[in-house]
């Protein structure tokens, strides 16, 4: 993925010392040549965004509620030079109290936080390939991978990290070597294994390795029709207790703007704070838009065993509704960090576990919930 973003501070100086500059040039009335143009457009100020907002009617053995909810506001700029070189920083909104608390920062208001923040360097290289560096708050590798052939992240994020076997970022650096046109996508990283909201708890660090394979299977609608297989492992641990965090991953995929398939595992060795627990995360979605380009069905379904000793601890996830594109769908892959997004989804949500693995033990009814959701997914991105 080409990071083409800039950060906030980055970008009000550059846009001061542009004003600046211009100012003077008409002062003195002198001319712009057509070397000073080309300069100026070896460098690229973008700013990017995303939305996901929704109404949900939810029903349980407990309680019945409805609620207006912000699932995801994010706001970056990025900065690129030569189209090679360059950093990003993206901030996010988060729910000022901790899951264990009840107040934050006035009661619990919404604030900002970084979500990414790191360098990016793709030199030019004598031999055929992409060679990238990144170093900083990264993206997952792994859910950077699998969200290039997911596109309902307005619903819910990519299996492993919906149900934390992955977060989105963390601090870190970071290898990647693409070849034949993209066909092949070689990666390892190195990293805190805290996630982003975490400073670094133990001497280890996190290597995870990741292998993606792409193939066009020829063109569906005059676009091409793309399948993939993606690998993983992560060597990791996390906390002062140094609990081990391992983690094994693989996925097929189909990328298509009409046709969006695929199905993931992820098997872990340590979770939930515990390093002697072994679980498993298995996941499959699929949308798609059969006739009309903006109307499509959208189905997702994905089973979470935290402890694959108890035949008795399943929790199971099911989505699925229609969608209306207000934006004509773009060709796959895309940027994870924006493209042209307005989408309005009206779904129906369902969660049950098995007696082991409910909410209160042996009461599994306690963690059955239904919900009808009505959401509105926006995202995209603009040259300044």
């Amino acid at each position: 993925m080409r990071i083409k973003e800039l950060s906030l501070l980055g970008a009000v100086y550059m846009v001061l010392c542009s004003t600046v500059a211009q100012a003077q040039e008409a002062e003195q009335g002198s001319e712009v040549t057509e070397e000073a143009l080309a300069s100026k457009s070896e460098f690229q100020l973008q700013a990017f965004g995303q939305l996901f907002t929704n109404y949900g009617h939810y029903t349980s053995e407990a309680e019945s509620f409805q609620a207006f909810e912000l699932e995801r506001a994010e706001l970056g700029l990025g900065f690129l030079y030569k189209e090679r070189h360059g950093f990003v920083v993206n901030t996010e909104a988060i729910r000022s109290a901790g899951p264990r608390s009840t107040f934050g920062i006035d009661n619990n208001s919404l604030v900002l936080r970084i979500k990414h923040a790191f360098f990016s360097s793709t030199p030019e290289l004598p031999i055929p390939g992409e060679l990238t560096v990144q170093a900083g708050m990264i993206p997952d590798i792994w859910v950077q991978t699998v969200e290039q052939s997911y596109d309902l992240r307005g619903i819910a994020p990519v299996g492993a990290e919906y149900v934390g076997f992955y977060q989105s970022s963390d601090l870190g650096a970071s290898l990647s070597y693409k070849v034949l046109d993209e066909r092949v996508w070689l990666r390892v990283v190195i990293n805190n294994g805290e996630g982003r909201n975490q400073v670094e708890l133990n001497n280890g660090k996190n290597t995870t390795l990741s292998a993606s394979f792409k193939q066009p299977m020829g063109k569906l609608r005059g676009h091409p029709l793309k399948v993939g297989g993606h690998l993983s492992y992560r060597d990791g641990s996390e906390g002062v207790s140094s609990i081990a965090s391992h983690r094994t991953s693989a996925a097929l995929t189909v990328e298509h703007p009409a046709l969006f398939l695929g199905g993931e595992i992820t098997r872990a060795r340590g979770y939930a704070q515990r390093g002697d627990l072994r679980a498993q995360q298995i996941g499959f979605w699929v949308n798609t838009t059969p006739y009309k380009q903006w109307l499509g069905l959208y189905l997702r379904a994905q089973q979470l065993t935290p402890d694959t000793s108890n035949a008795s601890s399943h929790q199971r996830a099911f989505f699925s509704g229609l969608y209306l594109d207000l934006i004509p769908a773009q060709d796959a892959p895309r940027s994870v960090l924006g493209f042209p997004r307005l989408r309005t989804y009206l779904g129906y949500y369902y969660q049950s576990s098995d007696a082991d693995a409910a909410t209160i033990t042996g009461a599994a009814d306690t963690s059955t919930q239904h919900a009808v959701m009505l959401t509105l997914s926006a995202r995209g991105s603009g040259i300044l």
